[in-house]
């Protein structure tokens, strides 16, 4: 990957931590709000994703209802063997993927770890939150919201990179 084409320009940049709870309020908002795109990199879920009513359900199902509106929708899903997190991430590309999402699994021995989430090319979410009640709800973890098209144009060519790279089944 050519790092020269990262962008340095930080300037006209609105950024905010998310400490903590205020991951999910704001994640959800925007992926709400998503008119034209979602890229979306996931290291793992858990099996609440497909439990009803549950964050990490509703943050799945909100993807969904972009989907179906037209939005489009790249998820690209960390693969790893590790029992707790192989099965979960599995129901879950194979449950996207069964709704027509583009879904793919990083490539064996690639571990995407970084939890990256870019809407409409303008806002960004990275940090240590996973799509799981834990990581979302009860963790200390931290993410950063970043609004600025420079940042994103950076994330989406890491973003691309990987996607490329990937696999389209499990």
């Amino acid at each position: 990957m050519d790092l020269n084409n990262f962008c340095r320009d930080i300037t006209n940049c609105e950024c905010s931590p998310l400490i903590g709870r205020d991951c999910f309020s704001l994640m959800y908002k925007l992926l709400y709000n998503a008119s034209s795109s979602i890229a979306y990199t996931i290291f793992q879920t858990s099996n609440d994703c497909l439990k009803p009513h549950t964050k990490p359900n509703i943050i799945l199902n909100t993807i969904l209802r972009q989907h179906y509106k037209n939005v489009n929708v790249r998820i690209l899903i960390n693969s790893t063997r590790a029992k707790n997190i192989f099965k979960p991430n599995l129901s879950v590309f194979e449950f996207l993927s069964d709704n027509g999402v583009a879904v793919r699994r990083s490539r064996s021995g690639d571990t995407v770890h970084g939890k990256v989430l870019i809407i409409d090319s303008k806002y960004l979410i990275l940090g240590s939150h996973n799509l799981t009640t834990r990581g979302l709800m009860d963790n200390y973890e931290a993410s950063c919201f970043i609004h600025s098209k420079n940042f994103c144009k950076s994330y989406l060519s890491w973003f691309d990179w990987l996607w490329n790279r990937s696999k389209e089944s499990f």
